[in-house]
């Protein structure tokens, strides 16, 4: 490899920014959105289809779908989760973790044959899926849960689950140089995206509100959605039709 080459190369991954406070990034997504949840319980986390979600009330959603997922009959692995828009879907992003499982993002407007695929590279024994979805859930051996039946809710506890630097999501390339490949990114990761974000972004805070309309299985919208409620406390609604 040539020099330029390998200083462009070095050029393209280095930052203007100094490096984040290595104390913002030895806390699992789920202890952050615990301690927003205990500093603001009535809050609202979330707004979807027109009804307002407290953080407290997530919490608890996330604890609920955490034990939900401790309940399926399957080995160890991710949990791939083909699941609407909304609420419980972020919440599910923070109960995989929780429930000691990696969580793999489908997309359910995705070819079947595409979803397939990416389960049996990830290993995932266990999907999570609501109503609308589970029709799209690709056929085989795995332990489809439907996030209706989860329990009731059940506050998250601090510590729980997955730590800072196991891998805890799985994101699926586009496939467009080839199959679409599993990208492995841990709660750290995001934690020093959020760190950045504060670097640019002009002081957004708990009076400001976010719309989500890119798929929840984008990268850039659950770094964003993480960013918002965890680091900035504001509200971050869902649109019915994105």
């Amino acid at each position: 490899m040539s020099t330029e080459a390998t200083d462009h190369g070095r050029g393209w991954r280095s930052s203007p920014f100094p490096p984040p406070d290595p104390s913002r990034l030895g806390v699992t997504l789920g202890d952050a959105l615990l301690a927003v949840a205990r500093e603001r319980p009535s809050f609202t986390a979330l707004i979807d289809k027109g009804r307002r979600i407290a953080f407290s009330e997530l919490a608890g959603r996330i604890g609920a779908l955490a034990d939900h997922m401790r309940t399926a009959s399957a080995p160890s692995g991710p949990v791939a989760l083909l699941q609407s828009s909304g609420a419980d879907a972020v919440a599910a992003w923070f109960a995989a973790a929780a429930a000691g499982r990696p969580l793999l993002l489908l997309e359910s407007r995705k070819p079947p044959e595409r979803n397939r695929a990416l389960v049996g590279k990830a290993g995932a024994p266990v999907m999570l899926c609501d109503r609308e979805t589970c029709a799209h859930a690709p056929a085989g051996a795995l332990a489809v849960l439907r996030a209706e039946d989860a329990p009731k809710a059940r506050t998250l506890a601090e510590g729980e689950g997955l730590g800072v630097d196991a891998p805890a999501l799985i994101f699926p390339t586009a496939g467009s140089t080839g199959e679409p490949k599993g990208v492995m990114l841990t709660h750290g990761n995001f934690a020093s995206t959020a760190a950045y974000h504060d670097e640019r972004l002009p002081d957004p805070g708990e009076s400001d509100l976010s719309l989500c309309f890119l798929p929840l299985a984008h990268v850039f919208e659950r770094a964003w959605t993480i960013y918002a409620l965890l680091n900035c406390g504001m509200t971050v609604a869902y649109c019915d039709e994105p």
